[in-house]
């Protein structure tokens, strides 16, 4: 614990600080607010200095890239932290506790890719109490899915499918072995026909060369965002350096937005994968399970 000074004295709290990509983030978001919520103390959320999406300026009035994107979950904001006079730090090494007391499957690789239903559910009711978008994040978004879905895709059936690609070829351990293009076709080519069909593809993926493939098979009926930072490489999109403004804030956007828009959809078709994972979890917390779910499982890579 440390003092700062005697604001907010009636209160424990609870300061977590991240540098992750997005769809680990938003895990780590979620354990850390559910220790919050077990402890009865007051969160408090900053992304550090060397978070991936930190820009050099303000971004939405704010330099917490957190901030860039959501409301803090409480009525505390980060510069009362440095005021306030019982402050604890979230840590690291609490989140292989919190893996196992969620019941887990990965006791000691924490906000890991084996999960199970019970701690989807969980984490999505801690998602629905606590995770708020900020108005600028939910407005682009909002935009966003009204110009990419059709404008009946309330009467359609559409299918999300997240291919992770890039620096996924580079077989990191402790990570998934990535999914080829040809073992997403063999599960989604059967599930555009019939009369439970859907009718397009929603395709979330941070690799071109894997966009342009899933172009070429489903043409009209395949559904991404243009205004995507993608790579054609082994370079994660987020380490790589793109000539727009604000791009570190923008990879961060992108990022959650594809997570948003998978959990709208009807059905989800992904490998393993950090994105796909959180989508999940939003969707149990605002719609309850997709009408369809395959993941692709193909194994962790032990090296």
């Amino acid at each position: 614990m440390k003092s700062y000074g005697e604001r907010n004295s009636e209160k424990n709290i609870l300061f977590i600080e991240i540098n992750a990509m997005m769809g680990y983030a938003y895990r780590y978001i979620l354990y850390a607010l559910w220790e919050a919520e077990r402890l009865g103390f007051t969160p408090v959320i900053r992304f550090n200095e060397e978070c991936a999406y930190l820009e050099g300026h303000p971004v939405n009035g704010t330099r917490n890239p957190f901030e860039y994107y959501f409301q803090q979950p409480a009525d505390i904001s980060l510069d009362a932290v440095y005021e306030s006079k019982r402050v604890f730090f979230f840590e690291i090494a609490h989140l292989y506790r919190i893996e196992k007391e969620l019941g887990n499957l990965n006791p000691e690789t924490p906000v890991g890719y084996i999960v199970t239903e019970t701690y989807l559910s969980d984490l999505a009711q801690v998602a629905r109490k606590y995770i708020r978008l900020n108005a600028v994040t939910k407005k682009m978004f909002a935009e966003s899915m009204e110009k990419l879905f059709p404008v009946d895709f309330r009467t359609k059936r559409i299918l999300g499918v997240h291919v992770r690609g890039t620096d996924f070829a580079l077989n990191w351990k402790d990570h998934p072995n990535m999914v080829t293009p040809d073992e997403f076709f063999s599960v989604t080519d059967h599930l555009l026909d019939g009369d439970e069909a859907f009718d397009y593809i929603f395709l979330a993926t941070d690799d071109s060369s894997r966009l342009n493939t899933f172009k070429e098979r489903y043409g009209e009926k395949l559904l991404y965002y243009e205004d995507v930072h993608r790579e054609d490489g082994t370079q994660n999109v987020a380490l790589s350096t793109l000539d727009r403004e604000n791009t570190h804030y923008l990879d961060g956007l992108e990022a959650l937005r594809d997570i948003y828009t998978l959990a709208e959809c009807n059905g989800l078709i992904a490998g393993l994968s950090q994105i796909s994972i959180a989508s999940r979890i939003v969707r149990l917390a605002e719609k309850g399970p997709f009408a369809y779910m395959k993941i692709l499982d193909k194994g962790i890579y032990q090296g």
